[in-house]
């Protein structure tokens, strides 16, 4: 995560690859938001939240996720054992 929040992503880019959405933050975005299922802490990489904000903004974020959020939401009560 730090990798990805101080290199990749950065405090000036807006997309992994720079100021332009590639497939590379389609693939990224759904590995990473999986972490959210089971409540992940993001906050200490800023860059990394911003550009997940970033994501969700995205006008088709709804549709193409609301599978994977009804899942999110069907396990938001269950307790979850860290490793």
């Amino acid at each position: 995560m730090t990798v990805l929040n101080d290199h990749w992503i950065g405090p000036k880019n807006a997309y992994l690859c720079g100021a332009q959405i590639t497939i590379a933050d389609y693939f990224g975005i759904g590995l990473l938001t999986l972490g959210e299922i089971i409540r992940c802490d993001f906050s200490p990489y800023p860059n990394v939240q911003r550009w997940v904000a970033n994501m969700k903004q995205l006008p088709s974020w709804s549709a193409v996720n609301q599978v994977f959020d009804g899942f999110a939401a069907s396990v938001k009560d269950q307790p979850f054992q860290a490793i």
